[in-house]
């Protein structure tokens, strides 16, 4: 029944705006286009000053691809300048790290030598100690002995 009710307020609605769309003036609804005007009449055209003008831009243009050919020249050598300043600092970058690689071979060597030269100046601090050590107990026993020499010779 609702459904009914429902219909029917749609239709009404409808109908309504129906009415009042018809009742409306044409001149509100649509507003018409005005036919164009017309066209000028046609003038015969100039065909020397045309001519002149499309040689003159053409002249123009063609200043402007030298320029740009002039532009491009130049860039073209400052990018190959640069490629080979690039090639030129790459050189010098591998040069230089060959150098610090043999600088580091050597500084290891020089680091191993001094390990060495280290270790075997403690080796003769331990020999030379130890021979301290044996002429200072070798001289006490030669005092002992000097003294029982002497105690004996009496």
């Amino acid at each position: 029944m609702d459904l009914i009710w429902i219909g029917v307020a749609g239709f009404v609605i409808l109908m309504s705006f129906a009415i009042v769309i018809y009742r409306i003036p044409a001149d509100r609804l649509l507003k018409r286009k005005k036919a164009p005007p017309p066209l000028p009449p046609v003038k015969e055209k100039d065909w020397e000053g045309i001519a002149k003008r499309w040689e003159k831009n053409n002249t123009f243009l063609m200043n402007d691809i030298e320029a740009l050919k002039k532009d491009r020249k130049s860039f073209i050598d400052k990018l190959e300048d640069s490629q080979k300043i690039i090639r030129e600092q790459a050189e010098q970058l591998s040069r230089e790290k060959a150098w610090r690689e043999k600088e580091t071979q050597v500084m290891t060597k020089v680091k191993n030598v001094d390990h060495e030269l280290k270790d075997e100046i403690k080796r003769s601090q331990n020999a030379l100690n130890d021979e301290h050590s044996l002429r200072l107990r070798l001289e006490r026993d030669l005092q002992e002995f000097k003294i029982k020499a002497g105690a004996l010779s009496e």
